[in-house]
């Protein structure tokens, strides 16, 4: 059975960030930390990678500081030989999917009413053009465009390489039940992800490279446990 793990984290969580939690951090982590112009964002991109560091070093049996994260070419986290991992976060607000048999790819976003129209003109498909001329969209369903298509995208693990007005997912109605199959030719990828919406205050969507996982496991983390809702 394919089972899909995904945690939701409080990044303002403090001990998350704390030093002695952070030690698992490697250099080059620690490096893009220090980089952060504001605090905030520095701590929150800290507790983000113990997040990572502290779940799969749970499912692979190793100390947090041992688990071997690289990067592809496009920037994507990884392990060889598994398991598939992604992390998105918006604010304070975390999302992180692991999956042990194929790749996956998260994306969440804070719903913000001031979201401009014009913003998404770029990342439309010539049916989603369609749409969006015939109905005018509220700015959250053009957010809810924007997370589904960074999600297949980070699934794949190309990032915007693939331009986001070549993917075709519709301004649909929100789905938190169903995954539904996409088909992807461009830029050179072909490929059939599917998508699902998640539930939450925020706006969020999972893509897998693969069939639909048979089962979603969500869970709540926090630093003394992993608590299952």
């Amino acid at each position: 059975m394919a089972i899909l793990t995904l945690y939701s984290a409080d990044l303002d969580d403090p001990l998350l960030s704390d030093a002695r939690v952070a030690g698992c951090l490697n250099a080059a982590e620690r490096t893009r930390a220090d980089r952060y112009a504001r605090p905030d964002l520095a701590r929150r991109f800290v507790a983000g990678r113990v997040i990572m560091r502290h779940v799969l070093a749970r499912v692979l049996g190793v100390p947090p500081a041992d688990v071997a994260i690289t990067h592809n070419a496009w920037g994507r986290p990884e392990l060889a030989g598994g398991p598939f991992f992604n992390l998105s976060h918006a604010g304070r607000s975390a999302l992180f999917a692991i999956d042990e048999l194929a790749p996956v790819g998260v994306d969440i976003e804070i719903d913000d009413p001031a979201a401009e129209q014009g913003w998404f003109d770029a990342i439309l498909s010539a049916r989603e053009r369609a749409e969006f001329d015939a109905g005018r969209p509220a700015a959250s369903t053009l957010l809810r465009l924007w997370v589904r298509k960074e999600a297949i995208v980070k699934a794949i693990g190309r990032g915007f390489s693939i331009a986001p007005a070549a993917l075709d997912v519709g301004l649909r109605e929100v789905d938190v039940h169903k995954w539904r199959p996409i088909e992807i030719d461009a830029n050179g990828v072909s490929c059939s992800p599917v998508l699902i919406d998640l539930p939450g205050h925020e706006i969020a969507a999972l893509a897998r490279i693969g069939p639909a996982s048979a089962h979603i496991v969500h869970k709540c983390y926090f630093w003394n446990g992993l608590v299952a809702q």
